[in-house]
């Protein structure tokens, strides 16, 4: 993004993102402020920063904010989406987008467990070996789980997000849905912060940031954004 900045506008620009995704993980609704000085009007912008882009990134929108803007301070919530192809065979066409489980998933079992860790909790239970941060309790607004065919979706809303903990959280509750976990395990994991209580790790490729809270809106993957700054 900064090389195709430098040559559209030229000169070096730092841009800052609203977080950073693992390796696999997508983003269809990502955020990030860069200062430049340029003539371009905003939808010029678009246009010459994805003809400079590799095929795999795309610039949905460019608007004009306040000076006192910034993509990862001002996070409010953080919306995840993580998907799952729940059957028997996998799906060649949708690997690189989603988690193939063969053994069926109960739902209602998933749910069940999801609704333990809505709130205000320690989730260094969940939370990646590699990194490990100071602070870990974070706040969950959401945790919902939908079923609909062979496609299984789980979605999270939360303040901030430990590093790996979606995709820990998310195998933990393919443990449940399968019947390896029951709902006493799950609350050991929050109780105890031992990650070595918790389901694997799930792939990379399932998962996508949705959307990007913000004190005065939100930025949504169709690329409008309800509220009064940008």
């Amino acid at each position: 993004m900064e090389a195709a900045l430098a040559s559209v506008v030229g000169g070096a620009s730092q841009v800052m993102a609203s977080g950073r995704t693992d390796a696999g993980v997508h983003a269809e609704g990502q955020v990030a402020h860069v200062r430049v000085t340029t003539r371009l009007t905003p939808q010029q912008l678009v246009c010459a920063l994805n003809s400079h882009l590799p095929r795999d990134i795309v610039v949905r929108d460019v608007r004009e904010v306040s000076p006192d803007f910034h993509a990862l301070r001002d996070v409010v919530w953080k919306r995840y989406r993580y998907t799952i192809v729940n059957r028997a065979v996998r799906s060649p066409l949708q690997a690189s987008t989603s988690a193939w489980v063969s053994h069926p998933l109960k739902a209602s079992r998933m749910r069940a467990a999801a609704k333990l860790l809505v709130g205000r909790h320690d989730f260094r239970g969940f939370e990646g070996s590699a990194r490990r941060a100071v602070r870990s309790v974070r706040q969950v607004r959401e945790l919902t789980i939908r079923r609909q065919g062979d496609r299984c979706t789980i979605e999270i809303v939360a303040d901030g997000f430990l590093y790996n903990m979606v995709r820990n959280i998310v195998g933990t509750l393919i443990e449940v849905g399968r019947g390896h976990f029951d709902l006493g395990r799950v609350r050991r994991i929050v109780a105890s912060r031992d990650r070595r209580l918790a389901g694997p790790t799930a792939p990379a490729a399932g998962l996508c940031l949705v959307d990007v809270i913000y004190r005065s809106g939100i930025f949504v993957d169709d690329g409008v954004r309800k509220g009064s700054r940008a």
